[in-house]
């Protein structure tokens, strides 16, 4: 009797379960010292539909590590300031910038 290869139904099964996962893509615009780190004025992001901007910060984190050790900088999406718990988007533009006061 020929064995189950558990390994290749394994890969199958990942396979399909990632057919079925959606994604949203979030367009990065950086400004300032983001941009100088990044090296990039622009990017995209794709996070698990329903992510948040929590998400979208520990992803940032875990990709540059060393922006965040700075205190002075701002993510809005589509122009608004948002909170952490927000919501993101199939085609949000987010908005990665040092807070600038003014006097």
């Amino acid at each position: 009797m020929r064995g189950v290869n558990y390994f290749r139904l394994r890969d199958i099964v990942k396979a399909k379960a990632l057919e079925t996962e959606v994604f949203v893509k979030i367009v990065i615009r950086t400004f300032g010292l983001p941009k100088e780190i990044i090296d990039s004025d622009w990017f995209e992001v794709e996070l698990p539909e329903n992510a948040t901007v929590i998400d979208l910060n520990k992803r940032l984190a875990s990709e540059y590590p060393h922006l965040y050790g700075f205190r002075s900088l701002a993510l809005f999406v589509n122009g608004e300031n948002v909170s952490d718990d927000s919501t993101l988007h199939d085609g949000d533009q987010a908005i990665f910038a040092p807070v600038i006061a003014g006097g």
